[in-house]
């Protein structure tokens, strides 16, 4: 795969060093500037020509009047944008990117404080029969005035919205607690004469109940300075108020009434579409506890300045460790891509970790469980927001602040921990943390993790339909849209996405070839040696290990329903008069996924001449704009159908859901003239197993098909650089879904502490069927599960016993199941030892490594009880805990040429049963 990659990358011809690709044509907003060029601007009332602009936001939809659309962030800002682009003379006006700025940094806490954000404009448009009237005429495409004309072509039209802004764009309003809003100058925009004080009164209603009223009469406005907890003190507030908002089950509408007393448009009314929950407060015992890092600043070779990551960890101690706020049993989950930190901590804990599996019979959930048994989780966030930044940044930056934080972390609390740590990494997490322990290994800095765990990580790339990738280039760089760049960026044309992609929109090519960002990622990678090495390696994945593909339907158009839901087909139509009743879309874009061994059209992209502009122009047959894409296979076979983790998927489940975001996003920018009747693109392939795995292919032909259910998948059996792997038999699963397969996964790896042993054939299943004669000295093992058949059963006596161990190394205490030929059934199930190996030293794994004028000693033991760990001294008086694992330790020494160097260790549970051995120093 990774030769594969290289081969793919090579040979690239780039249109621009860092641009999309060239196949974008003139973004739309010039090739109307061409068609209006030659009007008198001067002859067009306030300077503001909306047909100068693709009308996405649909302005004369809001006049403030009861009928008027719902509104949000999202479209708030569309929506100004399109009024800035459709102003011939700006002086004075503020840029949009300058609006979004502000509107990041208003406050340090953005979840419960908001700028109430107000449009107040008059604009002009073109009248529909500007041109049968002759006052405007068409000359080669292009409108000219008609000189002597007896009335104007414009007509002037007023909007007005709004709406209390979120700073990260998102509709999520928060439930049970208090909103601070606050009425800014930098946020009244208007070239209307604005002014507060005609305003009576601004109420705010839930669910129809008045929620709150803030009487304006008579206030004076302009003198109130930010408030102290981080707000500029430069500025002015206009006005600061507090709403408390109740909890409520479901809200359907959060609206805004502001009623003015002097202007001649009476009454204005904005609705806000806002999706409510219940905020959860962090507490002593759950994520108050906070460790905040800032990572050593770092150039990747990317030709982009450097610059020092940002992160922060949030600490939900382990039962009984609340009190005494000390970590003792550390597991950390490390957050995915999230480029603009949408996802917050609660978030993570909830939907990511906490999810639910059975016990016993009985429904429990895992996070409760792990801080039950006295498991201390710290969840690992990107603690900055901005393009390309934190969740979205370049991996090795983000690498060396999880570095940081690892230190810190340790040095904080080294004296209580009982274990080295855990670290659960999906996704594009899985390869911070992996360059991250890999980075410090080459560096000599020591990182105290025993087990990583990659979960559905991109370890040999992801993978993104085409069509969706050239469906956001389209609408954003040819058709207008505009996002928050956070968001725009945050889905394939982030820093993060072009390192991990194996199919980027940027080559412009129908082949699979990779941005050039991925094969400098792939060459830091080799620098710090591609994997760590001193701990325990796990991969657990989504996609399923027996080759099974998605549904393989007929290239599209020819077959437009396709069938299960398996592929994609994503259609997307914008209307521009809502009254419409056929025939009447303006946009129309549907794009397809990658079938195996064919051609394939990605993206038919079509503005038609219906939009008012173009009628005038063109008339209202046939379309201004057609661009049509296609792909083609990979050695007959598509990635987009591949055995793997689904692209997608539940919205509430998938860590890594930037599309199903966009695509809401890009529902709230274009308002209710947008229908989206296709949706069947959550099950095309994001992570292929083979990539999850990082599945070396041994002597075989590559394949994302491959059938991996018979084949040992262990760093032992070198088909992948992990000890072990857990993937679904017949199924694939959403993108780093934690179900109850997966949840099982996570379990034996942290409560077993499976040890890695390469000395034992071992499977990862082992079915018992049948009648098993209890005098078979034979122990049936597995490393991951045995599965009990109804017709199993054990002869001999009743309490005759078998012994059936999970997990592979000899001498590991497991759990043993008793079964009875009287009963058949499960009788008891404890923990004991069926192989009493006794505790060593592991002789082949022992390395001194030689340094100037110091002795790099590694030393490891064996046959270590799960339980336990081991403790090392080199002079049987002073004692250290394991800093390799649970069973190594390294130690730096001055050299001493020749001569021996004497090491013990111990159980921690067995501290009388001490073993020695000697190493000795480099000549």
């Amino acid at each position: 795969m990774k030769n594969l990659t290289y081969v793919l990358i090579f040979g690239i011809n780039y249109c621009f060093a860092q641009a999309p690709n060239c196949l974008i044509p003139t973004p739309i907003n010039q090739e109307i500037a061409n068609i209006l060029q030659p009007l008198d601007k001067n002859q067009i009332p306030n300077g503001i020509l909306y047909e100068s602009v693709f009308p996405w936001s649909a302005l004369f939809d809001f006049d403030g009047s009861s009928t008027s659309d719902t509104t949000n962030t999202l479209h708030f800002i569309q929506a100004y944008n399109e009024i800035y682009n459709s102003t011939f003379n700006r002086i004075g006006l503020l840029h949009p990117n300058d609006l979004e700025e502000k509107l990041l940094n208003f406050h340090p806490d953005p979840t419960t404080h908001h700028p109430i954000g107000i449009i107040d404009f008059n604009y002009s448009r073109i009248k529909e029969n500007a041109v049968t009237q002759n006052q405007l005429t068409v000359v080669n495409g292009q409108l000219h005035d008609v000189a002597g004309r007896t009335g104007s072509p414009y007509e002037t039209e007023n909007v007005f919205m709004a709406v209390p802004l979120l700073a990260d764009g998102t509709s999520r309003f928060y439930t049970n607690t208090y909103h601070d809003f606050y009425l800014d100058s930098d946020f009244i925009l208007s070239n209307n004469g604005f002014d507060l004080n005609d305003y009576e009164f601004i109420d705010i209603e839930m669910n129809g109940n008045l929620v709150h009223r803030e009487t304006l009469t008579g206030s004076s406005f302009g003198t109130m300075e930010k408030d102290s907890s981080g707000l500029p003190k430069t500025k002015f507030l206009f006005r600061a108020f507090r709403v408390f908002f109740a909890a409520v089950t479901t809200v359907t509408a959060v609206v805004i009434t502001i009623k003015l007393k002097k202007k001649i448009f009476g009454t204005k009314i904005t609705r806000i579409d806002l999706d409510a929950e219940d905020l959860q407060e962090l507490t002593n015992c759950k994520g108050l506890n906070q460790i905040f890092v800032t990572g050593d600043s770092f150039n990747g070779g990317y030709g982009q300045s450097a610059y020092a990551a940002k992160g922060r960890g949030y600490i939900f101690f382990g039962e009984g460790n609340c009190i005494t706020q000390k970590v003792k049993k550390p597991l950390i989950f490390v957050d995915g891509f999230d480029p603009n930190n949408s996802r917050r901590v609660w978030d993570i804990f909830d939907k990511r970790i906490n999810r639910e599996f059975l016990e016993n019979g009985l429904s429990v959930k895992l996070g409760d469980t792990l801080i039950k048994d006295g498991y201390d989780i710290i969840i690992y966030d990107y603690d900055e927001i901005g393009v390309n930044r934190g969740g979205a940044g370049f991996i090795e930056n983000n690498a060396l602040a999880f570095a940081k934080f690892l230190d810190s972390l340790y040095t904080r609390y080294s004296s209580t921990m009982e274990q080295d740590f855990i670290i659960v990494a999906p996704s594009m997490a899985s390869l911070v943390v992996r360059y991250a322990l890999a980075y410090m290994e080459t560096n000599n800095l020591p990182h105290h993790v025993q087990t990583y765990i990659s979960f559905d990580g991109p370890n040999q790339g992801a993978q993104i339909p085409l069509g969706i990738q050239q469906f956001v280039d389209l609408i954003t760089q040819y058709g207008g849209l505009r996002i928050f760049d956070a968001a725009k960026f945050g889905f394939h044309q982030s820093n993060a996405a072009k390192q991990m992609l194996l199919h980027h929109s940027y080559t412009g090519s129908e082949i699979v070839q990779a941005h050039p960002f991925r094969q400098k990622f792939l060459e830091n990678l080799a620098l710090v040696g591609q994997y760590p090495q001193n701990l325990r390696k796990v991969a657990i994945v989504d996609g399923n290990r027996t080759g099974i593909k998605k549904s393989t339907p007929q290239p599209p158009p020819n077959q437009l329903i396709l069938p299960s839901g398996k592929e994609l087909e994503l259609e997307i139509t914008k209307l521009e008069d809502p009254t419409c009743t056929s025939n009447c879309d303006v946009v129309r874009i549907k794009t397809y996924a990658q079938t195996d061994n064919l051609r394939t059209e990605s993206i038919d992209f079509k503005i038609s001449r219906k939009a008012r502009l173009f009628q005038l122009v063109f008339g209202g047959i046939g379309n201004h704009t057609d661009i049509k894409r296609y792909v083609e296979d990979i050695n007959n076979e598509s990635i987009d159908i591949s055995p793997g983790g689904n692209f997608g998927a539940d919205d509430e489940l998938v860590l890594d859901d930037q599309f199903p975001k966009f695509m809401n996003t890009f529902r709230k920018i274009t308002k209710k003239n947008l229908a989206i009747p296709h949706n069947s693109f959550f099950s095309t392939c994001f992570m292929p197993t083979t990539s999850a795995i990082d599945y070396t292919f041994p002597n075989e032909s590559f394949t994302y098909y491959k059938d991996l259910s018979n084949l040992n998948l262990s760093k032992c059996a070198g088909t992948t650089p992990f000890d072990t792997v857990y993937a679904p038999l017949d199924m694939d699963l959403g993108h780093a879904m934690n179900n109850a397969r997966i949840v099982n996964g996570f379990r034996h790896e942290i409560y077993d502490y499976p040890t890695n042993s390469c000395g034992i054939n071992c499977q990862d299943y082992e079915t018992l069927t049948g009648t098993i004669n209890s005098s078979n000295p034979d122990i049936y093992r597995a490393d991951k599960a045995i599965m009990l058949e109804p017709n199993f059963s054990v002869t001999g006596s009743e309490n005759t016993t078998f012994c059936a161990v999970i997990g592979c190394p000899q001498g590991q205490t497991s759990r043993l199941q008793l079964y009875s030929e009287k009963s058949k059934s499960n009788l008891n199930s404890t923990l004991t030892t069926c192989v009493d190996n006794p505790f060593t030293w592991n002789i082949s794994s022992n390395q001194v490594i030689c340094g100037q004028g110091f002795t790099t000693f590694k030393v490891y033991t064996a046959n270590v009880n799960p339980d336990n760990y081991v403790e090392f001294s080199i002079n049987n008086s002073s004692w250290f805990r394991a800093n390799i694992g649970d069973n190594g330790y390294q130690l730096n020494l001055n050299a001493n040429p020749g001569q021996n160097q004497n090491f013990y260790a111990r159980e921690r549970l067995n501290p009388t049963n001490v073993i020695q051995i000697s190493l000795q120093h480099c000549p």
